[in-house]
């Protein structure tokens, strides 16, 4: 069969490329992207009249296999009406314009100082995995992808063909900004970390987050894996808004997202659900070092694996406080400490975990099928400041590694739900930081003071609720003379 191709010149209100091919067989077209004097040029790529976008040479625009959705769907837009073919690195300004549909067929590398723009009305099709990554320099030359819709004119990044993820974005590292506004990227994640369609990466694990992707009004849908996945404290900018992540995720990559503890506040208000697993994963580094507030973003946060601790590690070691939201659940796999003594001083950490009634705050395991002692649980070690109101704490009590001096029951270890102090009289906790609190389903102590004072004392446990726990209410903390005989719970 005989592919016949027409004389297709278009000028489009936000740019100028032409298009031409020659009836008969396909001839080279020569396509100009036009930025600011900047001009790049693709060839090969004929384009097809009735609306159908080009595909690999020989392939025709029947094929069963053709492409995972009309491009020209996009709301407020015009159906494009041209195919500009992109295989080659960006090295200098270039300008993706709108109104036409733009083929990935290779990978590409955005390098410093090249900006790539994307125009309102651009559709981006992206070869099965292959992947657009933002790269600045060593020299923190910065690399810019930059692709900003409207309301009624928006940008949309898919699949070539319906069967086939393409790969995703990727920021290489601090100096490879990536700014998105009403861009819906769907389908992507074929050769990034976890499944990803956005892959970031910051400046340092530990060090402060550093601020490479800006979203607002942006939807990621169909993902592979994650919907983003922010490596090496990489986050959101300031101005991020209305992020959408639906319809993604897989067995092996269950999760809306991947980024560190520091970045979670970063993390702009949105929709996370509708997913394979509705969950944020907080992992690579989970040290609290400089006030935190937790929001609630409708789903599940996970902390992976570590211990999460909240405490300055730098003179001249400030107070840390860490408030959580109402309505927040969060999952664990070990404890959460909050501040510490030992041979550098004492350093304060202070939670504020201050629910509602009708939306408690929800510290739990991160098991799928949950039990007692599935993780340790919450060690206020040094938290002068604390305050628990509406809080549920369920199914810890599992190893913690504490060992303590005080008056618990003999043969019973410091396992808790909720431990309380540090050995000292330095932190002697107020009944009153503790006001309908829920412990509940723990294989040991409910509460474990390990604090030490001059007499037993003070009972926790009027403003806690208690359920199915294995060991007492409240053990009794450590007295100056030794225990004696007198070992047991405060509160059985």
């Amino acid at each position: 069969m005989r592919l016949h191709f027409v004389l297709l010149t278009t000028v489009l209100a936000c740019g100028d490329p032409t298009v031409t091919t020659t009836d008969g067989a396909a001839s080279d077209a020569a396509v100009t992207v036009a930025d600011a004097g900047m001009s790049s040029t693709d060839t090969g790529m004929p384009s097809v009249d009735a609306g159908m976008m080009a595909a690999d040479a020989g392939m025709m625009a029947a094929d069963a296999g053709m492409l995972a959705v009309d491009a020209g769907t996009l709301a407020g837009c015009a159906a494009p009406t041209g195919v500009v073919e992109h295989a080659t690195d960006i090295v200098a300004n270039e300008t993706w314009v709108g109104g036409t549909t733009h083929l990935v067929k290779e990978y590409i590398t955005v390098r410093a100082p090249a900006t790539l723009t994307i125009e309102p009305c651009a559709v981006v099709q992206v070869a099965a995995n292959r992947t657009i990554t933002v790269r600045g320099d060593t020299s923190m030359n910065t690399a810019r992808l930059i692709a900003r819709g409207t309301a009624d004119r928006p940008i949309r990044f898919e699949r070539r063909v319906a069967s086939d993820a393409w790969g995703g974005i990727r920021g290489y590292n601090a100096s490879s900004p990536i700014d998105l506004a009403y861009v819906e990227l769907d389908g992507g994640g074929g050769m990034t970390g976890n499944g990803a369609t956005l892959e970031l990466n910051g400046e340092n694990i530990q060090g402060a987050p550093s601020p490479v992707i800006t979203v607002d009004h942006t939807v990621i849908s169909h993902s592979k894996g994650y919907g983003v996945l922010l490596l090496a404290a990489a986050a959101f900018t300031s101005t991020s808004r209305d992020l959408t992540i639906r319809d993604s995720g897989e067995a092996a990559n269950a999760a809306v997202l991947s980024l560190t503890i520091a970045a979670l506040a970063t993390l702009p208000t949105g929709s996370y659900t509708g997913n394979f697993a509705d969950v944020i994963r907080v992992e690579q580094s989970l040290d609290v070092t400089s006030d935190l507030t937790i929001r609630n973003f409708g789903v599940p946060i996970h902390f992976v694996f570590g211990r999460v601790q909240v405490v300055a590690k730098v003179a001249p070691f400030p107070v840390v406080t860490l408030t959580v939201e109402p309505g927040a659940e969060l999952r664990f796999d070990d404890y959460i400490s909050f501040g510490i003594v030992g041979g550098g001083g004492e350093h304060t950490g202070v939670l504020r975990a201050i629910g509602t009634a009708a939306a408690k705050i929800i510290f739990t395991s991160a098991k799928s099928a949950r039990a007692a002692g599935d993780w340790p649980g919450i060690w206020l070690r040094s938290a002068q400041g604390s305050q628990l109101d509406h809080v549920v704490i369920e199914y810890a009590g599992g190893p913690n590694g504490i060992i303590s001096n005080n008056c618990r029951p003999a043969m019973s270890t410091d396992n808790a739900a909720l431990t309380v102090g540090n050995f000292t009289a330095s932190y002697v906790p107020s009944a009153a930081s503790f006001t309908n609190l829920e412990i509940r389903d723990t294989s040991s102590h409910a509460i474990n003071a390990a604090w030490s004072a001059a007499a037993f004392g003070p009972d926790l446990t009027g403003g806690v609720s208690f359920a199915r726990n294995a060991g007492c209410r409240q053990t009794k903390n450590n007295l100056p003379a030794g225990c004696g005989m007198q070992q047991g719970c405060l509160v059985d």
